[in-house]
């Protein structure tokens, strides 16, 4: 099992209330059907199925954690995290709520047995009803959110052309702009959360590291 995610990870002190325990190379597929998480958005490829399971920590149950993987578990960088089947990547924006709430994450996902596959996606606010993902070529990639899912989160996820994300927008239901998220962070193609969100202020910590991404990837060192 070789999993290589081009997109760069960036982890701050969040990351350890996320937990979970890397899955060693070679492990075998978790397969039991019975304790899998169900999927917010599930897209199929030509090569596999790739889904969004969102899922609240624990400790934090106002934190959302946006976890990606296949639906055949190859791949699983993580153990029992957000269930036994791991996930290849997890991402949160540190957002409690706010109706007009828009975040993104993503990249390029990579595998020894497909070709290369780009996903964006994201939880927003209630108000956001569609959004739609623009390249730095222009490319425009519209979806609709889900129903509520996931506290006071909608979800989506587009595949996409390769690429790089210029910004997200998110529209109401009368097709109005309320939210636009736009990625600023290096090497971080696809993260981005804007204005409408809540930040949720981890204790003991200042407040620019409490907004600041959690994305965890599977390193390369352990493929």
């Amino acid at each position: 099992m070789h999993l290589l995610s081009r997109a760069a990870a960036g982890v701050t002190l969040a990351a350890c209330a996320m937990g979970g325990t890397p899955a060693p190379a070679g492990a075998a597929p978790h397969l039991a059907p019975e304790d899998r998480l169900p999927a917010a958005v599930t897209i199929p490829t030509p090569d596999y199925e790739f889904e969004l399971v969102p899922h609240s920590l624990p400790e934090t149950p106002d934190v959302i954690v946006a976890y990606v993987r296949r639906t055949d578990d190859v791949g699983r960088g993580f153990e029992d995290v957000p269930d036994s089947h791991g996930n290849v990547r997890a991402t949160s924006w540190n957002a409690r709520s706010g109706r007009r709430c828009l975040t993104s994450g993503g990249g390029v996902f990579s595998f020894d047995d497909s070709a290369d596959h780009a996903f964006t996606f994201g939880l927003a606010g209630r108000a956001v009803r569609r959004v739609s993902v623009v390249l730095t070529d222009g490319t425009r990639i519209g979806v609709e959110t889900t129903d509520v899912v996931a506290g006071p989160f909608r979800a989506w996820m587009v595949e996409r052309p390769l690429g790089e994300v210029a910004r997200v927008d998110g529209y109401d239901q009368h097709g109005r702009l309320i939210a636009t998220a736009i990625p600023d962070l290096p090497g971080m193609t696809d993260f981005a959360r804007s204005d409408g969100c809540r930040p949720f202020p981890f204790p003991g910590t200042r407040p620019a590291l409490a907004s600041a991404a959690v994305e965890r990837t599977r390193p390369a060192s352990e493929v």
